[in-house]
């Protein structure tokens, strides 16, 4: 039977710390907002998707420089303009600049191989991501999917 910690053991046993980060509440928000689309490219060719952007972004632009080849895999080089902010990336995708990454297709509900921007206002939190669905290095497109969810909180 193993011991029961005594009182003098539960003195050295370290209390848990909570950091001081505000909680989001989203059971007070007054609406959430979801806008989705699944965007054809070609190499060379951009799409600009201002109308999902909810007004959070100055702009929102996409930009397939092309289609490149590494250990095996197929990535997609695509270039995010977001009107000045920086988007970051989940650990599959390689950030070559800023906003200019290398995207390999991504797996159902893997946020590994996501590219995203979060932005938290006082109306309103953000929340974009980027993926890419299906990659064709004969044809040299991609089908990149775009969603974007807003949380509006309540008056």
């Amino acid at each position: 039977m193993p011991d029961e910690p005594s009182e003098a053991d539960a003195d050295e046993i370290p209390a848990v710390a909570y950091s001081d980060a505000p909680t989001i509440r989203l059971t007070d928000t007054q609406r959430i907002d979801r806008l989705h689309r699944i965007v054809s490219l070609q190499v060379g060719q951009n799409a600009d998707l201002n109308d999902l952007t909810f007004g959070r972004l100055s702009r929102l632009r996409l930009e397939f420089k092309g289609i490149e080849h590494e250990a095996g895999q197929d990535f997609v080089h695509l270039q995010v303009d977001l009107g000045g902010p920086a988007a970051g990336c989940g650990s599959l995708v390689q950030e070559l600049a800023e906003n200019s990454f290398l995207v390999p297709r991504a797996a159902p509900d893997d946020q590994r191989s996501l590219i995203l921007y979060f932005c938290g206002k006082t109306d309103a939190v953000s929340f974009l991501q980027m993926k890419v669905r299906l990659i064709n290095a004969v044809e040299r497109s991609a089908a990149i999917d775009v969603l974007h969810v807003r949380g509006r909180w309540a008056a």
